[in-house]
């Protein structure tokens, strides 16, 4: 009975060790570089939503404009983004948030971005 356990245990951690490796390779292909974002098409929150419902490189790209200000602007941290996903994650994570906030669907897209990251995925002020 003893053996069966262990060996129970094993296989499971096992299976978990493998997982958080895939997880990891997986994460680390999709982080990749976004082009830049020229602002044409997703000026406000709302068309964020709209474009965005399947996720294009120009979604990921407003996104990753709205990190890059709010990194460049104080809004948040190195430290901080070091603790949220990945970019590519927080890009669709903030469309379904910002989905179901149809109050902040007037803002310029950066603001309803940083904000809804903020909701997100807050992070302590020091």
């Amino acid at each position: 009975m003893k053996t069966a356990t262990f060996n129970a245990i094993a296989i499971l951690v096992g299976a978990l060790v493998i997982t958080a490796i895939a997880a990891i390779a997986w994460r680390t292909a999709n982080e990749g570089d976004v082009p830049e974002y020229d602002g044409k098409d997703i000026l406000i929150a709302v068309d964020y939503v709209t474009h965005c419902q399947k996720m294009t490189e120009e979604c990921y790209a407003a996104a990753d404009a709205a990190i890059n200000a709010a990194l460049k602007g104080g809004r948040t941290t190195a430290a901080c983004m070091s603790r949220r996903p990945s970019r590519r994650a927080i890009a669709r994570g903030t469309l379904i948030w910002l989905d179901a906030h149809v109050e902040l669907h007037p803002l310029p897209v950066e603001e309803g971005i940083v904000r809804a990251m903020d909701a997100v995925w807050p992070c302590k002020k020091a």
